[in-house]
């Protein structure tokens, strides 16, 4: 997995250094620079296919996961998802 995530890294910046733009996304959190937690990516895992069963619905989403619609937006946009692909 590490040698995927540095081949990827790698190439995507073409013999030049190494920064955290060129790692996959999914190793990092949204603005910050830092890789996300594997608690955060299984956070956001669940989130997404709650709004994908959903149909892009937040209020069903949130209903699904048992949380409060206002912590589904927080959540959201502290983990960095595109809200735009689930509407507003």
């Amino acid at each position: 997995m590490a040698s995927a995530v540095l081949s990827t890294a790698i190439s995507r910046s073409m013999g030049f250094d190494i920064r955290l733009e060129h790692l996959p996304d999914d190793y990092r959190a949204p603005g910050s620079g830092r890789q996300l937690t594997s608690l955060e990516r299984s956070e956001r895992d669940t989130i997404v296919r709650a709004l994908d069963e959903a149909d892009g619905n937040k209020s069903l989403a949130a209903d699904r996961l048992e949380v409060a619609r206002s912590t589904l937006y927080r959540t959201i946009r502290a983990l960095g998802l595109d809200n735009r692909r689930y509407g507003s």
